[in-house]
C-alpha cells in the first residue's frame, strides 16, 4: 500500500484483499446502489411537486390573510384585497413556477 498526497494506492493483490476485507454494509450498499436510479427519480419528482405545492399554498395563504377589513362590520371582505397581498400572491406563483421549471426534462 502508498499512500501518496493522502491518495491510498494498492498493487493489484492488495486489491483483491482490500474489496475481500470489505465490511457488509459497504458491500450491501454497492448491491442496492446500482438500482436505485428509479427510487432517485420518483424522489426527485415528489420533492418539486410538493416545493411547488408548498409555495402555491403559501401565495394563496398570503391573498387570503392580506385583506382589508370593512369599516363597519370589522371583518375583511373578500373582495377588498390590499396590494401587499396581490404582490405576494403573484411572487410566490412565479417562485413556485421558477423551482419546477429548471428541473423538467423532457
Amino acid at each position: 500500500v502508498d499512500i501518496l498526497d493522502g491518495n491510498v494506492y494498492f498493487t493489484p493483490g492488495e486489491l483483491e484483499d482490500a474489496t475481500m476485507a470489505t465490511e457488509p454494509h459497504v458491500k450491501l450498499f454497492n448491491l442496492l446502489s446500482t438500482t436505485w436510479s428509479s427510487f432517485d427519480l420518483y424522489a426527485r419528482i415528489c420533492k418539486e411537486i410538493g416545493s411547488c405545492c408548498f409555495l402555491k399554498g403559501l401565495a394563496y395563504f398570503a391573498l387570503y390573510y392580506m385583506r382589508t377589513k370593512d369599516q363597519g362590520q370589522g371583518q375583511a371582505s373578500a373582495t377588498n384585497i390590499c396590494p401587499d397581498g396581490w404582490f405576494t400572491f403573484a411572487v410566490m406563483s412565479v417562485m413556485s413556477w421558477w423551482s419546477l421549471l429548471p428541473n423538467l426534462e423532457l
